[in-house]
């Protein structure tokens, strides 16, 4: 496995367990792909960053649309492109159906 790849499933495994502990119904195809459920996401990764595990960079929206999954290009928010706005309450307005890609650093360290 590569360097990158234990890196996404460092974090997928942080945010599959706030899935399981939140009953928010997520699915993952390997370390490439994690989806949750927009219903439950913003409690999830609201969790994630609680824990001080992990910080946020973004989150990327997506439908499933005859089994296939569909990027909505108007679903994408990046951390650092928006710095004053609240990504929580972001992700919260997003529609119910959508399927959530968060995607998650590691903490920096504290100077």
């Amino acid at each position: 496995m590569s360097i990158d790849a234990r890196r996404s499933v460092w974090a997928h495994r942080l945010l599959i367990d706030a899935c399981i502990d939140r009953d928010v119904p997520f699915f993952w195809q390997g370390p490439s792909a994690l989806l949750i459920s927009a219903e439950g996401a913003t409690d999830v990764v609201r969790s994630v960053l609680a824990s001080g595990e992990a910080r946020l960079l973004g989150f990327e929206g997506f439908e499933l649309q005859n089994f296939a999954l569909m990027p909505r290009l108007d679903l994408i928010f990046d951390v650092e492109r928006t710095p004053s706005r609240d990504p929580l309450a972001a992700l919260a307005t997003w529609d119910k159906d959508v399927w959530v890609d968060a995607t998650l650093a590691r903490p920096t360290a504290a100077t």
